[in-house]
């Protein structure tokens, strides 16, 4: 069993156009590349919870305005330099159990914006030095 795991390799998703669902969980994942997910504009939900993940940055989910939920439960989690803002249509984005927050964004109770506020005031690299 690996002990680490690099998810920065472009060949797993490169050009999978179609792709709605993905579910890294439970995957010892220690870094995941911004651009590691920029082909697939399709994408709906994105679990990577319960890996080793410390930190998530740039531009992530830039091409990916489909997104309605994102999952970042049980990581390790120190710093979010994330712009959540973008995606408007994001019905929950949850990062419970990690170092510098411990919550979900329901966009049913909460305001987007102020979800990016808390994210940035709690998780960001100035934050961390």
């Amino acid at each position: 069993m690996l002990k680490e795991v690099l998810l920065g390799d472009y060949v797993l998703f490169l050009n999978n156009f179609e792709l709605e669902m993905v579910d890294l969980s439970n995957n010892s994942i220690v870094h995941v590349d911004q651009q590691i997910f920029e082909t697939n504009t399709q994408l709906t939900h994105i679990d990577l919870s319960s890996n080793k993940i410390e930190e998530i940055s740039g531009n992530l989910f830039a091409n990916n305005l489909r997104i309605k939920e994102i999952y970042f439960d049980n990581n390790l989690l120190s710093r979010i330099d994330v712009d959540f803002t973008i995606l408007e249509g994001v019905e929950k984005i949850s990062f419970y159990n990690n170092s510098c927050v411990d919550t979900m964004y329901s966009h049913t109770t909460d305001k987007l914006t102020d979800f990016q506020r808390m994210l940035s005031s709690n998780c960001s690299a100035k934050n961390n030095q």
